[in-house]
């Protein structure tokens, strides 16, 4: 059996090391192995999971594999934009934190440039009034929040710290080539001590309040902030990991690519060489033939094609895939699973009057980052100031982004803009519905199907699809050296 080229290498320095006279021996040993043949792996989904698979199989197999991704709308996913006012923002995924590996390495590794957020003015909104605005100057905005939000604030801060760190170790672990087929085992082996798991089993307010000490009015203002914010989701129904992840979204030092968060995902389906179907998958179709395993695509014009293995790098919620002659089909689970996002982009000039700010408030600046308390009459979760793909100045008046639960209204526009230019509507199945216990996808559909989406109901964020997607690389090698 032929191992893997860069298996091969190693074997072939460790040969010349030894000397001239074990030399010949290990070239007819080289020279006597049998080749895997080019494996066929298609991936569905073109978003970061499934070019972060497709960059790491190239990795993996070199020339041994012949990849071809299926993707029916854009490559990026859920990694989308809108223009407004002749300018480009973002419109889902939009911030990476500055210890997300992956993300930050190969931003670098494809020529993109960084640009680092600046977080602006903050307010903390209850509906009524804002119970917290910021200065933008850490020598007023510290002490305020000191006598606001207490010690709390350093429980936060070791909780996230505590997170990252443990979060790291996953890097080294994959490095290693450990792959996964649970969720609940990479979590487990990613803290080290099962933490992580338990976390997804536990909600978010109770753990929060009685494992880290958080104040009750730090929970409803500050955490449920940011809660809504990154999920629009209220914190009383999340898991504590989840919660967790949020809370490192809203740290200092979060950044963007400046061209664009999708263009990593173009840059990884360029190297990986794979082959850009753009088609919708409508069946996968397992076949055992003379003891060959192989599985037949079929997409929703008609064409059929051949694989070796499978990675399904979409939500089954909406793939609206057939699995035919699996012994054991992956059931598809209802799209109330996911939380449904409205965003709402508007060019013009916020009302000061529609949010209790009065003339002289905050230095009369209107807040770039308005949170929301645990209040559901609030009618958005969140509302903030962009700046446009390029991050150039915005053009004229200010864009702002505000995520709600259900579509914004011209009426409430009115009432909350003193004038506007321009409205962009759109939205999305953002992210699961988190309830806790949380119950996991296996991250294995059949004996050489892969599901990357599977690590969404722990955490959606960019760098968990990147991991996922890894893992599934991770699994495809193993799958197809375990066969050979």
């Amino acid at each position: 059996m032929r191992v893997p080229k860069t298996a091969r290498h190693n074997y072939w320095v460790r040969c010349k090391m030894a000397g001239g006279g074990v030399l010949f021996v290990c070239l007819l040993a080289a020279m006597c192995s049998v080749s895997y043949g080019k494996a066929r792996v298609a991936i569905i989904g073109a978003g970061i999971g499934g070019t972060s698979c497709a960059h790491r199989l190239k990795m993996l197999r070199g020339d041994e594999v012949e990849l071809v991704v299926y993707e029916k709308g854009k490559v990026g996913g859920r990694l989308t934009s809108v223009e407004v006012g002749g300018q480009k923002f973002e419109a889902g995924g939009a911030i990476i934190h500055p210890r997300n590996e992956y993300m930050k390495n190969f931003t670098q590794e494809l020529g993109l440039s960084r640009f680092t957020e600046d977080g602006g003015h903050l307010g903390v909104f209850t509906g009524e009034r804002f119970h917290f605005l910021s200065t933008n100057t850490p020598y007023f905005d510290i002490p305020m929040l000191l006598a606001r939000y207490g010690l709390s604030l350093f429980k936060i801060n070791r909780l996230v710290s505590d997170l990252l760190a443990r979060f790291r170790n996953i890097y080294d672990i994959q490095r290693e080539g450990e792959a996964f087929r649970s969720v609940s085992a990479m979590l487990d082996k990613m803290s080290g001590d099962g933490l992580f798991t338990t976390m997804t089993q536990s909600n978010a307010a109770k753990y929060l309040s009685e494992e880290i000490g958080l104040s009750g009015h730090v929970l409803d203002q500050l955490v449920s902030g940011a809660m809504r914010m990154n999920y629009n989701q209220d914190l009383a129904g999340l898991h504590a990991f989840v919660a967790s992840v949020s809370l490192a979204g809203v740290e200092d030092g979060l950044w963007a690519v400046k061209s664009g968060n999708s263009k990593v995902c173009d840059g990884l389906l360029k190297l990986s060489k794979a082959k850009l179907v753009h088609q919708a998958v409508e069946s996968v179709e397992r076949l055992d033939k003379d003891g060959a395993l192989k599985y037949r695509l079929t997409t929703t014009n008609g064409q059929s094609s051949m694989f070796d293995a499978v990675v399904l790098s979409a939500p089954l919620e909406f793939a609206k895939i057939a699995f035919k002659s699996f012994p054991s089909p992956p059931p598809t689970p209802p799209a109330s699973n996911y939380q449904k996002t409205h965003v709402t982009f508007v060019k013009g000039r916020p009302s000061r009057q529609a949010f209790a700010l009065n003339p002289f408030t905050s230095g009369g600046v209107f807040p770039d980052a308005v949170l929301t308390s645990n209040n559901n009459s609030i009618p958005f979760t969140s509302f903030g100031s962009l700046q446009p793909i390029g991050y150039g100045k915005v053009r004229g008046a200010p864009v702002w982004k505000i995520f709600s639960r259900q579509k914004i209204s011209t009426k409430l526009l009115n009432e909350l803009f003193l004038e506007r230019e321009e409205v962009v509507r759109t939205d999305f199945m953002a992210y699961p519905r988190y309830s806790p216990p949380e119950k996991f996808q296996s991250f294995v559909l059949d004996d050489r199907v892969f599901y990357t989406n599977a690590i969404e109901r722990a955490a959606s964020a960019m760098e968990m699809s990147f991991i996922s997607g890894v893992n599934a690389a991770l699994l495809v090698q193993q799958a197809l050296q375990e066969d050979s």
